[in-house]
Formats: C-alpha cells, structure tokens, sequence
C-alpha cells in the first residue's frame, strides 16, 4: 500500500542516541516524532545510534507511530549512511537539514530511491521535510519544495537559538511570536505555492502558557497544519491546530448552500457574498477535519 501524506498537527522532537527518549516522547499525545541523528547525536555515537534508530522505527511504525528521521545535510557525506540504516517501510520520512538550494533535495530525491530500492521499499514511500535553517533555503523555498514530489511538510522557523537565527540574525524571546512571523509567513506562501500539502511550523514557545497559545493560534490562522513542539505541549497543540466544531459547522453550511445554488442555477444568495471559491476552500477544511478523525460522512 503507497505511503500517503496525512495532516500532522504536533510532531516531537527525540534524540537518536537515547532509546529512553525515543520511547518516552512516542508514548506522548504528538500526532508524529522525529529522531535525530544530527546535531544531537554527536558523530563518534551515529554508527551504534543508526541501527538502533532503525530498530525502533520498525518497532514503533508497526504500532501505528508516524516517525520521521533527522538525517544529516548533503555536504556532510553522511546522508547515505544515515539512509541506508534507517530506510523502512515503516518510516514516514525524513527532516532534510539546511538545504542550501533545489539540487540537496533532488540529491536526497535520489538516495532515497537507491535506499527503497536496496531495503524494499517501495520506490517514493519515504516523504522529504525541508528545514528552513538557512538564509539560502528561506529565500529558495519555493523552488526548494518543487524539486521532488517527496516535499508535503514543510515550514519556516525552527528554534529560537537554532541554525536559522544565526543564519538570519534574529532574535525571539519565548513570549515574542512576531519576530518570526515575516519568516514564517514567507515560507508558508511558498510552500503553498509549490503545492505541500502539510506545512509544519516550529518551534513552539516554551514553558509560558499564554505564549503558546498565542503561538498557535496565530500558526494556524497563519494557514499552518501542524507545529513542532515539546510533549507535554501536543495535547494543546492538537487542540488548537484542529477545526474546531463551529468551524466544521460553518463550513458545511458554506457546502450546503453552495449546492443548493447550484441546483437553482445561481452561484451566490443575495444579501452577502459567497461563490464557488468558498465552498471550495470549505471542503478543503472539512477534507482535513475527516483526515483527523473529527468529522465523518
């Protein structure tokens, strides 16, 4: 059965050296975790780290976990490695590092394929979230998402002292969401231009409530899916990125009556405007609140 794209509202970081970690943070409420073998698992420990990474991909994708891998960038030569070790049916796909154009995604395009191939997977299985990290991969983002039909996640901004501030220069405290916004936005346009179906944005404030809920209310207003976050933050954000029931209420009247124009052959009631490009957008919304289980037919 194809691998398919779905909505992830909250995804969770793990460190690739710690087995602890990886089990803890994937009993967590986070619709998805990410394991890394970058910059947190140093370069002495990735060769024991790999295979146990893939052991537990195998192990926890079996259970129903949606996992991706951190792998490292394409200038570091490691990429393969971490690939040929971690390349499973049961991984969802992999956190490209600080693509500085098009070419590391179609580079990571076509170890991809040699590592399905190799491992049997099928060809195409394993999706590719760019990191925005640096200023090359913020400015190139657009082209960055077209260059394999692997890119449904991505988003702009990670952490607050991570790559991407050192690259840009920025500086955000935990309570500041609008030092970031210019960059997120960016990004979430462009990817919604190339078509990602599932942009993701990080990261999540930390340890101030009101900040996360500002956060993540101006994430998913923004147009965003899903954020990164710690664990005991996912139950919110999880909340807080899903249609709420007024929503999918408003929603389904924007359908019906839509349908119901049409079926006396008008496009759009008197007294306010609505036309086809909002019931469009509506089934849109309610096609994702199907996906997450929160509306059926």
């Amino acid at each position: 059965m194809p691998n398919e794209a779905v909505p992830i509202r909250s995804i969770v970081a793990c460190n690739g050296n710690d087995e602890e970690d990886i089990r803890n943070k994937a009993a967590s409420e986070a619709d998805a975790i990410w394991i890394d073998l970058e910059d947190h698992t140093h370069p002495d420990e990735r060769s024991w780290a790999r295979p146990q990474v893939r052991r537990l991909v195998e192990e926890l994708g079996s259970k129903g976990r949606i996992i991706f891998v951190r792998v490292n960038s394409i200038p570091t030569g490691e990429t393969g490695n971490d690939l040929e070790a971690v390349v499973c049916p049961q991984l969802h796909g992999i956190f490209l590092p600080k693509p500085q154009s098009p070419r590391d995604v179609i580079a990571a395009h076509a170890l991809l394929n040699h590592f399905e191939r190799k491992n049997g997977v099928e060809v195409g299985h394993t999706f590719i979230y760019p990191l925005m990290e640096t200023a090359e991969s913020i400015d190139g983002a657009y082209e960055i998402a077209l260059a394999s039909p692997r890119v449904e996640y991505m988003g702009g901004a990670v952490t607050r002292d991570g790559d991407q501030a050192r690259a840009v220069g920025y500086k955000r405290s935990d309570t500041d969401n609008e030092t970031l916004l210019n960059v997120r936005a960016s990004v979430l346009i462009k990817a919604r231009r190339a078509g990602v179906k599932y942009p993701i944005s990080g990261m999540l404030p930390r340890d101030n409530p009101e900040a996360e809920r500002n956060f993540l209310r101006q994430t998913k207003n923004l147009g965003y899916t899903g954020v990164m976050c710690r664990p005991d933050a996912a139950a919110l954000a999880n909340e807080m990125m899903s249609p709420t029931a007024e929503e999918i209420a408003r929603y389904q009247e924007i359908v019906a009556t839509t349908e119901q124009l049409e079926k006396q052959g008008r496009t759009r009631p008197e007294g306010y405007h609505l036309g086809p490009a909002h019931a469009k957008f509506a089934r849109t919304k309610l096609d994702l609140a199907r996906k997450l289980g929160l509306l059926k037919d």
